[in-house]
């Protein structure tokens, strides 16, 4: 009886694989410049939806010669915008109150929040979702290095 059913089940087993699809995590990985505004990470989220990262990197918010803490990883520096050490008459902050060199979003054209080092967030909205470091506005231009966040 084994002989005569064994080349039906070579036969199964390997037709078998030929019908078996791996399952592969989709991994995106998106590069956030210090020197950005805000970049377009090509991902649609849906509000209520929680969304996995891992965000990596180091963030200059300004020249270290004049500002030596201007240096962070996601988390942000220690100096907060628009208050204390970190209000400059005249600037707005992107994030009010949030460090400095934190990694922050904002989805479609909606207010930003903040990212920092979380490993998840969750949606607030639908819609496109853009990322950038904490800055003033309009002064991303002597920033350097930045972030990148892979979405699992």
């Amino acid at each position: 009886m084994f002989s005569k059913n064994f080349p039906i089940l070579v036969l199964v087993l390997l037709l078998g694989g030929f019908f078996v699809k791996p399952v592969e995590a989709r991994v995106i990985p998106v590069r956030v410049p210090a020197s950005a505004e805000w970049v377009d990470s090509g991902i649609d989220v849906v509000d209520g939806e929680i969304y996995t990262f891992k965000a990596k990197g180091m963030a200059i918010t300004g020249p270290l010669n004049e500002y030596p803490g201007a240096i962070s990883g996601p988390e942000g520096q220690v100096t907060l915008c628009g208050i204390d050490g970190g209000y400059v008459p005249g600037q707005t902050c992107v994030l009010y109150g949030e460090p400095f060199g934190a990694l922050i979003g904002k989805i479609g054209g909606g207010g930003a929040f903040l990212i920092g080092d979380a490993s998840s967030f969750t949606a607030g909205a639908t819609g496109r979702l853009f990322l950038a470091v904490n800055d003033f506005e309009g002064t991303y231009f002597d920033n350097l290095a930045g972030f990148t966040v892979i979405f699992k």
